[in-house]
């Protein structure tokens, strides 16, 4: 029972952590078609490892808190 509540903390986690790369990664792309260079590939990357980083600091923040399965429950 307690492996079980842990993977699904673990799923909780990664789809709140994942979904703010999701909407940075929508910025990148459009980004990138917008001005396909070099350097905003580089920009592209940091905007997406940026959120990536924001995201799991929630994400734990959540789960510490709250759990992440109630908290994703709750947002209905």
């Amino acid at each position: 029972m307690k492996l079980t509540k842990i993977i699904l903390e673990i799923t909780g986690w990664l789809v709140i952590s994942l979904g703010t790369v999701l909407g940075a990664g929508f910025v990148a792309v459009a980004m990138y078609l917008q001005w396909i260079v070099e350097w905003v590939k580089i920009i592209a990357f940091i905007i997406v490892s940026t959120s990536f980083i924001q995201g799991a600091a929630c994400a734990t923040h959540i789960w510490v808190k709250h759990g992440t399965i109630e908290w994703l429950s709750g947002i209905r």
